[in-house]
């Protein structure tokens, strides 16, 4: 069902971006039911209470737990990133570029600091750590007074959402990069209807085989975040090293100078979120040695790539 799932997808982003974001319209839209159902009702049935909030973080081994799962959490919280990735596709590049960034970062900070809050308050922290993949669907059935199927079918939709996304973001993304020489010219090419084809069956092969080998949604959460993590590491404190060393750079979407020292601090933070997570098997139960080599063997490929481009394609000499 997963392979199918993703040809599916890949279809529909294959004909156009047109048609991807409909698909996001319509999952999005249905993501927001039980969004608003999580977020609202608990304050409202009475039931809520700080009784089930607790400070669990003990020592240096609560510390290490935190971490590890913010590793594992990464592929949420940093989705934000696609808006950017979608800039050149904009009607006004740095006008809407930064509305998007801007609506998605204060949605997602409401969503990230109000749902914990209100389902544990609700339900209690046992009894998510009983079910944790699967709690969702007696909540809403609580809180909505039934229809604890509705919500299954919310939940697909919110994977397919996240699917859908991840694979046109992916796709623009390593057009980009073909386009701008960091991997190889054959993906930075559009078709006629201005889609990335090519970095689409590349993403779509990516995939089919992580699903193959790793199997479970963790395993791959797992793998796949050490290069997303990185890359997040990388951008934010380019951002800062520019700021630094090219002050007199073209800037169309300014930023405070404050947020300078603020990259550097982000940057630290996720780099030993990356350090303590990429290694903390044993805490998760999730991923091990495989996940953590066939991560590596994907960023491997991707500078070999880029060395392809720069002395094979390029011509360019050692720096």
């Amino acid at each position: 069902m997963g392979l199918a799932v993703i040809v599916l997808l890949f279809c529909a982003a294959t004909i156009g971006l047109h048609v991807a974001m409909w698909v996001i319209y319509l999952t999005g839209g249905m993501l927001m039911v039980p969004l608003v159902v999580f977020l609202v009702m608990p304050f409202l049935s009475g039931e809520w209470s700080t009784a089930g909030l607790h400070w669990d973080l003990h020592g240096l081994s609560g510390v290490r737990e935190a971490l590890v799962w913010l590793y594992v959490m990464a592929w949420t919280s940093f989705g934000v990133e696609v808006c950017a990735t979608f800039a050149p596709e904009y009607k006004d590049t740095v006008r809407d570029t930064s509305r998007a960034l801007r609506a998605g970062v204060l949605f997602s900070l409401g969503v990230f600091v109000l749902l914990p809050l209100a389902l544990s308050g609700y339900l209690g922290e046992q009894k998510i750590g009983e079910e944790p993949t699967t709690f969702y669907v007696g909540a809403f059935q609580e809180l909505a007074g039934g229809a604890g199927g509705l919500m299954t079918v919310f939940l697909i939709a919110s994977l397919l959402l996240i699917m859908i996304t991840g694979l046109a973001d992916g796709s623009r993304v390593l057009f980009n990069m073909g386009k701008e020489g960091i991997t190889i010219r054959q993906m930075g090419v559009l078709n006629r209807r201005g889609v990335p084809t090519r970095a689409l069956v590349v993403a779509l092969v990516i995939n089919v085989l992580v699903l193959v080998c790793l199997k479970t949604p963790l395993a791959i959460l797992v793998t796949g975040n050490l290069g997303y993590i990185l890359t997040h590491v990388l951008a934010i404190s380019g951002f800062a090293l520019l700021r630094r060393d090219r002050p007199d750079l073209p800037r169309p979407i300014r930023l405070p100078g404050f947020f300078v020292p603020l990259a550097w601090l982000l940057a630290a933070i996720m780099t030993l979120v990356l350090v303590v997570g990429a290694t903390g098997f044993s805490v998760t139960g999730y991923g091990g040695y495989k996940e953590l080599g066939v991560a590596l063997a994907v960023l491997v490929t991707g500078v070999l790539l880029w060395v392809y481009r720069t002395r094979v394609q390029d011509l360019r000499p050692p720096e």
